[in-house]
C-alpha cells in the first residue's frame, strides 16, 4: 500500500458519504470464517437455517445461525469456493459462532478458521466500479459469487448487480496485495451501511443477537431459510412459525432527520391513545449521503403502519417507512 495515500485507511474521519466514482471503504466491524473440509457441506447443514447443499460452487448466499429456540444468533453472506465456504458476519461475532461451531464438530471431518486478521475487508461501489476492478487484472465473478485470485492474495465477491457492489478480501500479510486498489476512492463506511440497508439485508450485531426469530429479519425473503431442508438448530421453532403463520413481528426500512444517536438495539416505540407503547428495535443504522439516519428495523406488525413512530421514547426523532426492495408475506 502506498503509505502517503493510502485507498482505506484505519480511521473514516473526514471521509465523503457521497458515491460518485469507483469508491471503496473499510469494513472492520465485519469479519471471516472459513469452513472446510470434506464433511464441511454436510457439517453446515446442520446448523444453518439456509439450504447449504443448494450452493453452488463459486455461488453466493444468505443465512444464520440460530439457539435451539430459534434466535438469531449471527446473520451472514456464504460464498462456496472449490469445497471451502466463507462466513461474512459481524466481526464481534465470530468468535462467538467459531466457538459454538467446535462443539458441534465432534467425529464430522471439518476445519473451522477465523480469517478476521487475515484479510483486509473493503467495500467497493460506485458508478463505473467493475470496469475500475477489472483494470486490476482479477477476475470479477460473473453472478453473485466468489473469485480468487491464483495465490489468494486478494478474492473478489459479487454482493449484487444492480447497483453493482463488491466485497474485496485482500490479503493483510502483504501490502502490495493492496496496490491494485489505491486508485479507488475512499469513502466513509456508512456509504457501504446504506446500500446493505437499501438492500434490506440485516447484520445482526452483538446488541441484537438472540433477539430474533430468522423470519423477523426477512430472511425468508432472501433465501436465507430453507423450509424444506430438513433439521439443523432451532429448525423446530423456526418452521412451526412458519406453517403455523405465527410470526407477530417483521423487519422495515426506515429513517429520520436528525443528528441524535441512533445505535443499533435501540427501541422504537408509537404513540397510543396519548401513550408510549414498544413498537420494535433497530437491527441496523447507518448515515446516509444526505446526512439523515436510515436503518432496519424490527416492529410490531400491529404498530407498524402506526403514524408516529419515534426512537427510544416519544421525545425521540420520528421515524418514516422507507421502500423495501423484496415484497413481505404480511
Amino acid at each position: 500500500m502506498n503509505s502517503t495515500n493510502p485507498p482505506v485507511p484505519e480511521t473514516s474521519a473526514g471521509l465523503p458519504y457521497v458515491v460518485d466514482s469507483p469508491s471503496a471503504c473499510r469494513l472492520s466491524d465485519w469479519g471471516l470464517l472459513r469452513v472446510s473440509g470434506e464433511d464441511a457441506s454436510g457439517f453446515l447443514q446442520g446448523q444453518a437455517t439456509c439450504d447449504i447443499n443448494a450452493l453452488q460452487d463459486a455461488g453466493l448466499g444468505s443465512g444464520s445461525f440460530c439457539t435451539p429456540k430459534g434466535r438469531v444468533i449471527a446473520s451472514f453472506r456464504i460464498a462456496k469456493s472449490e469445497n471451502a465456504f466463507y462466513l461474512l458476519l459481524a466481526k464481534e461475532l465470530v468468535p462467538v459462532i467459531h466457538k459454538r461451531l467446535k462443539l458441534y464438530v465432534l467425529r464430522s471431518r471439518v476445519i473451522l478458521e477465523n480469517l478476521s486478521d487475515q484479510y483486509l475487508l473493503l467495500g467497493a461501489i460506485g458508478p463505473g466500479i467493475e470496469m475500475a476492478l477489472e483494470k486490476t487484472g482479477q477476475q470479477l465473478p460473473k453472478a453473485p459469487g466468489l473469485s480468487w485470485s491464483g495465490d489468494r492474495e486478494f478474492g473478489v465477491m459479487k454482493i449484487s448487480e444492480d447497483p453493482a457492489r463488491h466485497l474485496l478480501l485482500i490479503a493483510a500479510h502483504r501490502e502490495s496485495a493492496q496496490d491494485p486498489f489505491s486508485q479507488l476512492q475512499t469513502l466513509q463506511p456508512d456509504a457501504w451501511k446504506s446500500s446493505e440497508i437499501e438492500a434490506g439485508f440485516p447484520w445482526v450485531t452483538a446488541a441484537t443477537s438472540e433477539e430474533f426469530l430468522p423470519q423477523m429479519l426477512n430472511l425468508d425473503c432472501l433465501d436465507g431459510i430453507g423450509f424444506k431442508k430438513g433439521c439443523y438448530t432451532g429448525q423446530e421453532i423456526v418452521t412451526r412459525t412458519h406453517f403455523l403463520g405465527q410470526l407477530k413481528r417483521r423487519m422495515f426500512r426506515l429513517s429520520c432527520s436528525s443528528d441524535y444517536p441512533v445505535e443499533a438495539g435501540a427501541l422504537v416505540c408509537a404513540e397510543v391513545e396519548g401513550e408510549s407503547k414498544t413498537a420494535g428495535q433497530i437491527v441496523n443504522t447507518c448515515r446516509n449521503k444526505e446526512g439523515n439516519i436510515e436503518c432496519l428495523a424490527v416492529l410490531s406488525l400491529e404498530l407498524a403502519d402506526n403514524p408516529n413512530l419515534r426512537v427510544t421514547d416519544l421525545q425521540g426523532p420520528r421515524l418514516q417507512r422507507l421502500p423495501l426492495p423484496y415484497s413481505l408475506a404480511l
